[in-house]
């Protein structure tokens, strides 16, 4: 399971270090989905190991059901198998898969999770493809590609054929932030934050109580995460994911092709929204309409967010060398860096 995005830095823990008296924080880190993680707890460093083993289980758990890299994954044998209507996936599963059923919806097609093979066809699942696919392979892929070809209900996942096959990596990292999080809530933790391959959910205040403060960066290409900041925010209790244009991408046939491809098309996105940053109560609402925003580009995925109630965005839109911010209605205010 592995879909780069744009990077969230953590910039600041808080305006000011603990006083020497308080318990330091636990700052820990792992790797998952073919990505890393990133967990800060306040007054937690005693305990850091015991939370790094509560945060990779959890993540583990959504890595073994919703992998599409791993073939013995729950979705990997969905996919791949005989069945037509399978009534062995897990609820935690379902209830991902329903949520992106939701908002491809929501967007008009613009989140699909049926893409995969779209992203076999273009070389960014586990085939590499060093060609562009010519209009005629576009147009097979797309037969199998479309929401309205997959029913979820219950513990019933229903396909209208085999060739129909679902990738949920537009979502599942922000299932895995958000069930990383609450599995810290359910250990007694009442202030954390959690960042897995850049989506970010926290809940309380930072250390020294604190907002949590988070950098947005700039959608230079080939720029490293934390290089540049385009933007600080200071936020609590709220999640926040980005998905951008600059950092996953090849270059193939003297074309740079971005990673995020439009469903309803069969191509790579090809417009001027270098990157969307969702805000919302979760992280797995959050990353599916990132990604459905990057899509639909600046006007009409602004004109989606003011369309929800609780999602806001914050877009970076690429004009030359430089960048213009769009904010929706309720964005919160943003820092300089």
């Amino acid at each position: 399971m592995k879909k780069a995005a744009t990077v969230l830095a953590l910039v600041a823990l808080s305006g000011c270090s603990p006083s020497p008296s308080s318990i330091a924080p636990a700052k820990i880190s792992g790797s998952t989905m073919g990505t890393t993680w990133n967990a800060v707890i306040p007054q937690g460093k005693e305990k850091a190991a015991k939370l790094k083993g509560i945060i990779q289980e959890s993540l583990n758990q959504v890595d073994r059901a919703m992998s599409t890299w791993n073939p013995e994954s729950e979705l990997s044998r969905f996919n791949t198998g005989p069945d037509l209507i399978a009534t062995w996936i897990s609820p935690n599963t379902m209830t991902v898969i329903g949520e992106a059923l939701s908002v491809a919806g929501i967007s008009g097609g613009a989140f699909d999770p049926t893409i995969l093979p779209l992203v076999e066809l273009w070389g960014f699942g586990s085939t590499p493809q060093r060609e562009i696919p010519n209009s005629m392979a576009i147009a097979a892929a797309l037969e199998n590609v479309g929401w309205q070809k997959v029913t979820a209900e219950g513990t019933w996942l229903q396909r209208e054929s085999t060739s129909v096959q679902l990738d949920l990596s537009g979502i599942a990292k922000g299932w895995g932030t958000d069930q990383a999080g609450e599995a810290l809530s359910a250990a007694g933790w009442n202030s954390w934050l959690v960042e897995v391959g850049g989506e970010i959910r926290c809940q309380g205040m930072g250390p020294n109580e604190t907002p949590w403060r988070i950098g947005l960066d700039r959608p230079l290409i080939g720029g490293l995460p934390g290089e540049q900041f385009q933007a600080i925010l200071e936020l609590k209790n709220s999640s926040i994911a980005t998905s951008g244009d600059y950092r996953n991408w090849r270059n193939v046939e003297g074309q740079r092709l971005s990673h995020t491809l439009d469903p309803r098309t069969g191509q790579p996105v090809n417009h001027n929204l270098a990157s969307a940053t969702i805000i919302a109560a979760t992280c797995v609402k959050a990353d599916a309409f990132a990604t459905a925003v990057c899509v639909l580009g600046a006007e009409a995925g602004l004109e989606l967010v003011e369309s929800l109630e609780g999602v806001e965005a914050f877009l970076v839109v690429r004009e030359g060398e430089e960048f213009q911010e769009i904010s929706s209605s309720g964005f919160p205010a943003t820092i300089r860096p």
